[in-house]
């Protein structure tokens, strides 16, 4: 249908591996990130004024070290995740068709739609035996999964039946209303992802017309936190699948132009680090418009992170690791947290806060144990069914 011409030289073969290296190396610490985002829920604003007004009290540190970890460091992780299914969609796409599409379309109902129901369906399975099963005879079994399903939000289970974050406003003082997910909450990004996978068609003529213009305009869009409040079609989507979309079609290597702004990302990132941490205190407005430009700096310098580390250390995360990503992207939620929390409650108890910091470093770590070592056994005595829950990823 439409041809479009690479703007850049085809990279040579070996920065095209070290290129999948780096998406491959990536996996695994930004689902990680991923955990420590969902074991901590929104902040206290931290009390600038206080903390350096007077000496520096361990529950202060604790809650620095929460925000950061939890709140602030992590926010890259699902931006990328959405640059890179853009960039594999699109990469090596020469012209486009209708049984192109539909190819595609196959592919991710396997990869993306199965796993998402099942993953949803276990998840509201979860929470009707904890909160709807326990002290009914069997014979009011269907009943009780009847009213679970309706107080969960009926059908909205696979789409919007949770809140996440809370409203903030845009450049402009518009009121940018807090985003939702299904019942597994993680999988938002599933649902986004596949509303982009639909639109592709819609986003490669709009490529072709416009080129890098498009990118372009939903990043000052991404930047100034301008979009309509669609379910499923998240700003963060749209910018960075497209993005994504423009340098596979383009041919263009992510370490490659990642490389060029190498120095900048290292300088930036950090300051906006500092910048975002120190806002949570003054005006929470502020730290949400800068989010965006951190987000954007981050991505950057992680790519160049991790082809350095490539470079020097080709092994450095195991195999499974990196294969049991999206298992731990959507397994995590599942009760794991709570349950690895109350095994750190169990391991550190007391209310010392230098206690309070272990368990809260236990809790996502433990639980990114379990669920690697879940997949691994997955793997082995029951590999359909994994492949069924991950897409055969």
């Amino acid at each position: 249908m439409y041809a479009m011409k690479s703007e850049s030289n085809q990279p040579a073969a070996g920065a095209g591996r070290l290129q999948s290296d780096v998406i491959t190396r990536l996996r695994f610490p930004l689902a990680v990130a991923v955990v420590f985002i969902h074991s901590f829920g929104l902040p206290k604003e931290i009390d600038w004024a206080a903390v350096w007004g007077g000496p520096l009290t361990g529950m202060d540190c604790y809650q620095l070290l929460r925000t950061f970890f939890s709140y602030v460091a992590p926010t890259p992780a699902v931006p990328l995740f959405f640059f890179f299914s853009g960039f594999l969609f699109f990469r090596k796409v020469e012209r486009w068709s209708a049984s192109l599409w539909l190819g595609k379309l196959r592919k991710r109902f396997r990869t993306l739609l199965v796993p998402y129901v099942l993953w949803n369906l276990l998840s509201f399975a979860g929470f009707w035996v904890i909160h709807f099963l326990p002290g009914r005879p069997w014979r009011e079994w269907p009943q009780s999964l009847a009213l679970c399903f309706a107080d969960r939000g009926g059908w909205h289970i696979f789409w919007n039946s949770h809140d996440i974050g809370r409203d903030s406003l845009n450049w402009l003082g518009l009121t940018v209303f807090h985003p939702t997910a299904p019942i597994d909450v993680p999988l938002w990004f599933v649902r986004d992802l596949m509303v982009m996978v639909v639109l592709s068609p819609v986003v490669y003529f709009l490529l072709r017309r416009l080129g890098g213009w498009l990118p372009l305009l939903l990043g000052v869009l991404y930047v100034m936190v301008l979009w309509p409040p669609v379910e499923g079609l998240s700003l963060s989507a749209a910018f960075f699948f497209t993005a994504g979309g423009w340098m596979g079609l383009t041919g263009r290597n992510l370490v490659v132009e990642a490389g060029r702004v190498r120095t900048l990302s290292y300088v930036l990132t950090p300051l906006l680090l500092a910048s975002l941490m120190a806002l949570q205190g003054a005006t929470v407005r502020l730290g949400s418009l800068l989010t965006p430009l951190y987000v954007v700096c981050a991505c950057c310098a992680l790519v160049n992170v991790a082809a350095a580390s490539v470079r020097r250390f080709p092994r450095l995360v195991p195999r499974v690791c990196s294969e049991s990503s999206f298992f731990i992207y959507a397994a995590h939620t599942l009760l794991l947290l709570k349950l690895m929390g109350a095994l750190a409650a169990r391991l550190f108890p007391g209310e010392a806060p230098a206690l309070y910091v272990l368990r809260y470093f236990a809790t996502p770590l433990f639980t990114v144990a379990v669920c690697v070592g879940v997949y691994a056994l997955l793997r082995a005595v029951a590999p359909r069914l994994l492949g069924l829950f991950t897409g055969n990823r």
